[in-house]
């Protein structure tokens, strides 16, 4: 019988998501001989290089790591030790057929969407971006075609219409962890023999660009809400005002307004802003270029004076 205590691991992943089920697994027992991750890249603001998520967890716990550029043309490090399965979560590069033939036992992905739905890089973007809300993470079987694997367990999940990207992952991870815990080993045990997935229901995404933070006030409302859940409120979406000064809405609120189009504005102690056609949403948390985040109330205590403000 396989177990966490009699399996060696090699990890795939990268993203800070990635990142917390990877220490969660070291510190539930898994036995990890190694990290694959993204290389570094150089931060935003200046020329220092930032590292991987994951790579931060790996060095914590001793774990050796490698962090190729090109995976395929880079994995020589498969010739170096052995190890029963392969577990991937978001590590952002095409895995080859060599690396994908050095387990012993098993290759597993944990994608974040009810496949084939949403296979590619953004799953977790297009489905609050789209409004669904009946979600999902799926354990499969990895092989040389893009997220079109054996389907060996899913988890449901139910999402709200308010409900931001932060939210969505803590259910991810939740879902991930009992993938990893229950489901993974019931497969290498002959308990679970999985399901081909159905090709022609299969739908794709690509990976997001940054010019999705910049609100487009001609889509409707509904459209504008949607991607701004997605994009979360860490990161946030954003207008400009008539001098090019990116204005940040960290958190939004949908309701029932009509009002002068493309207007930053307060009504009752209430921020809003509207599109083209006049739609509106609620700001809960503002960010000015250059300030701090701030909630609603604290940004009309000193900047209601210069409301309404055009927005682009």
């Amino acid at each position: 019988m396989y177990s966490k205590e009699n399996t060696t691991f090699l990890y795939l992943g990268s993203s800070e998501l990635s990142s917390r089920l990877f220490e969660y697994l070291i510190n539930e027992g898994f036995k990890f001989k190694a990290l694959v991750c993204q290389p570094d890249k150089p931060s935003k603001r200046g020329n220092k290089l930032h590292e991987c998520a994951t790579k931060i967890v790996a060095k914590k716990y001793g774990i050796p790591i490698y962090d190729p550029a090109k995976l395929r043309l880079e994995h020589s490090f498969v010739n170096e030790f052995e190890v029963d399965v392969l577990l991937c979560f978001a590590y952002g590069q095409i895995i080859p057929n060599e690396v994908l033939n050095f387990p012993k036992l098993e290759c597993f992905n944990i994608h974040p969407s009810l496949l084939p739905k949403y296979r590619g890089a953004s799953p977790i973007f297009e489905q609050l971006k789209n409004g669904d809300e009946k979600c999902g993470v799926t354990l499969m079987k990895m092989i040389d075609k893009l997220d079109a694997g054996r389907i060996f367990d899913v988890k449901n999940l139910n999402v709200s219409k308010e409900m931001y990207l932060e939210e969505f992952e803590e259910k991810i991870l939740e879902a991930a962890k009992n993938l990893c815990e229950v489901s993974l080993f019931k497969v290498l045990n002959k308990e679970i023999e999985g399901v081909g997935q159905i090709e022609e229901n299969a739908t794709f995404c690509s990976k997001v660009s940054n010019e999705i933070e910049h609100i487009d006030l001609s889509e409707n409302i509904n459209i504008i809400f949607n991607v701004a859940r997605a994009i979360g409120e860490k990161v946030g979406s954003y207008v400009v005002d008539e001098n090019g000064k990116r204005i940040k809405f960290k958190k939004l609120n949908f309701c029932n307004l009509i009002h002068n189009p493309n207007e930053l504005f307060f009504i009752n102690k209430k921020l809003y802003f509207s599109n083209f056609k006049g739609e509106c949403l609620e700001v809960c948390k503002i960010q000015l270029e250059g300030k701090n985040v701030v909630d609603a109330a604290s940004f009309l205590n000193g900047y209601s004076s210069k409301l309404p403000l055009k927005i682009f």
